[in-house]
């Protein structure tokens, strides 16, 4: 059995009191999880979901990112990699952690297209119409206005 090894992430560093870039909820569930603080490593299964933990021989010990990120004390279980579908095969995201240090949550989001909590957006312009992300300062977006035109087909009585 390969006992797994300590990651990268400096646990002090992504504190949400340095940077509103950083996930509360995340912190708070690695600081009460010695074992996934030290260990854990951010993977990507087939189906696309974000895991947060290590695996340990044939164990997986972790829990969707997604969790941690919605839910301030979030439950890590022990998977077996063999016996249960979890989206397996689960393939590591290498350096995770240098990348959540620097953008925060945008190294979980990089397209910019989920709703986090926290002001991540800084309008601009005269018209305001314009957003950068504050948090990596690499995404700009236009506000664009859409006219949707639908039919709609329903039953109503005679």
């Amino acid at each position: 059995m390969k006992n797994p090894t300590p990651n990268e992430l400096d646990l002090a560093t992504i504190h949400p009191k340095k940077d509103e870039k950083f996930s509360p909820n995340l912190y708070r569930n690695l600081s009460r999880n010695a074992g996934i603080a030290r260990f854990g490593r951010v993977y990507r299964d087939k189906n696309n979901t974000l895991w947060l933990g290590y695996i340990d021989g044939n164990d997986f010990i972790g829990t969707k990112l997604m969790a941690c990120l919605c839910d301030s004390k979030c439950q890590t279980f022990c998977y077996n990699l063999h016996d249960i579908e979890i989206g397996t095969p689960l393939k590591e995201i290498k350096g995770f952690w240098k990348k959540y240090q620097k953008v925060g949550r945008c190294a979980i989001d990089p397209k910019h297209q989920i709703s986090f909590q926290g002001e991540r957006w800084e309008t601009t312009g005269k018209t305001k119409k314009t957003r950068s992300c504050k948090w990596c300062g690499n995404c700009t977006q236009k506000q664009k206005t859409f006219v949707v035109r639908e039919t709609k087909t329903r039953w109503v009585n005679v």
